[in-house]
């Protein structure tokens, strides 16, 4: 091979670029159960007994007087969890209003995130947080604008309205989250860019969890899940569970060699009793 054709290859080479990092996905859907379905009867009957006299604060002008939306959907997300890849400072998130409800009605992030709260409404909100105290206190936000609030520390944030009582959203803060996406109408999700390694699926339903997977990424081939729903406690013991039965093996061993010493200890009483 010639210096000018040696030249050209290496031209080639350069101009490719390196090559582009394995990127894998998750393509999934959940499953509701019949005892998750009967949860979401069992709320949503106790939710419209107490909210049954209004659904604004006062008959606005704007928009009628009308029960709440029924759509649970909206307050599913499902979350990808990796203590190893999450990213260690917050970005910025936006959560919309409209027609007084929360879009999406929950969100995951890391600590340090911004999220941009927007009125799409043409109407006027008051949204505040309790567990945030002055921090976030009730403030005016007209139609078309925004209200930025940093969330520094992990845990569970409600958010409300003092205008529409019956809006609720929930923000989860854990150091532990990479991504969430939204159900689709058919109960489905696709989770893309994730670098080949072990994560676990969350699925959360307002502030609870609802059902988890774990997953490996391996090559660009996407991964298939299915995930079923259970009720909040149910789903919050199982992993709790699992936890334990991870910890057990060095909690036995533990507890076999306390006992071994213990005996060892009363044996050897015993024969210098029998000396004596």
């Amino acid at each position: 091979m010639g210096a000018a054709a040696i030249t050209a290859a290496v031209l080639l080479i350069a101009a490719a670029g390196p090559r582009e990092a394995i990127a894998g996905s998750v393509k999934g859907k959940v499953e509701a159960t019949k005892e998750f379905k009967e949860y979401l009867d069992k709320n949503l009957n106790e939710f419209l007994k107490e909210k049954e006299d209004y659904y604004w604060l006062i008959e606005n002008g704007v928009l009628p007087i009308q029960p709440p939306s029924l759509d649970w959907t909206s307050e599913i997300l499902v979350t990808v969890m990796n203590p190893a890849s999450a990213p260690s400072t917050g970005g910025i998130e936006t959560d919309d209003i409209k027609g007084a409800v929360m879009k999406p009605g929950v969100i995951v992030i890391s600590p340090k995130t911004t999220v941009k709260f927007k009125n799409e409404d043409p109407f006027i909100h008051s949204l505040y947080s309790p567990e945030l105290g002055h921090s976030f206190d009730p403030e005016i936000l007209t139609s078309r604008q925004l209200r930025q609030v940093q969330f520094l520390n992990p845990g569970v944030y409600t958010i409300r309205c003092k205008m529409t009582p019956h809006l609720e959203g929930i923000v989860i803060v854990d150091p532990a989250v990479m991504t969430y996406k939204t159900l689709a109408a058919d109960l489905t999700f696709l989770i893309e860019n994730l670098p080949p390694g072990k994560y676990q699926l969350k699925v959360y339903y307002k502030s609870h969890e609802i059902g988890s997977q774990d997953v490996e990424i391996v090559d660009e081939k996407p991964v298939e899940v299915l995930i079923k729903l259970s009720p909040p406690g149910k789903a919050e013991a199982a992993g709790k569970a699992k936890e334990g039965t991870e910890a057990k093996p060095e909690e036995k061993k533990e507890g076999t060699e306390d006992a071994a010493e213990e005996e060892a200890g009363k044996d050897a009483k015993g024969k210098k009793k029998g000396k004596k």
